[in-house]
């Protein structure tokens, strides 16, 4: 069997989250979960939620959310009504949005959507990092300023994948 990969979902999580991209965010959800492999996310609402709820409908066994608290309340209180039963484990960092180094960190491959600094962040760290990146065009965000994030940056990245069609993303991505 091939390696189950750690794939994070690293997208907004508030503001304006455009219906086209939930569903696209929930499909990669599916996705993930069809080809065998673990969800990480940061245990929030938005486009991370939509993955979640799309990894558990279609059977995902290892669904991953990094706590910006140390408890559960602690998450509640940014990302009011948020359901934890959608994780199969939830890991309280207790960081804020320190977080998101955490989630990085742990991911094999990070896969970009929407805007946000949170999102911005974590793009950062992966660039940093050197893990394999793939964003989602069209999604409002990340995939509009990448080029001039990557002319900032002196450090050496894999390719990145791009595509707004979730199974030519995920193709790319898993093959």
């Amino acid at each position: 069997m091939a390696k189950r990969l750690k794939v994070a979902i690293c997208g907004a999580s508030k503001g304006d989250l455009r219906e086209d991209v939930l569903m696209r965010v929930e499909r990669l959800g599916e996705l993930i979960a069809a080809n065998g492999h673990v969800l990480l996310t940061g245990a929030c609402t938005g486009y991370p939620e939509a993955a979640c709820v799309g990894y558990k409908a279609l059977g995902g066994d290892m669904s991953v959310g990094f706590s910006v608290g140390n408890n559960w309340e602690e998450n509640l209180k940014l990302y009011p009504g948020m359901d934890e039963g959608i994780f199969d484990l939830v890991v309280y960092t207790g960081l804020g949005e320190g977080r998101n180094f955490v989630l990085v960190k742990s991911a094999d491959v990070c896969i970009f959507m929407g805007k946000g600094s949170g999102t911005l962040m974590e793009l950062t760290i992966a660039l940093k990092y050197g893990k394999r990146i793939a964003v989602l065009d069209n999604s409002g965000g990340i995939d509009e300023i990448l080029d001039q994030v990557l002319d900032l940056s002196w450090d050496h990245y894999p390719e990145i994948v791009r595509s707004a069609d979730p199974e030519e993303l995920v193709r790319a991505v898993f093959h």
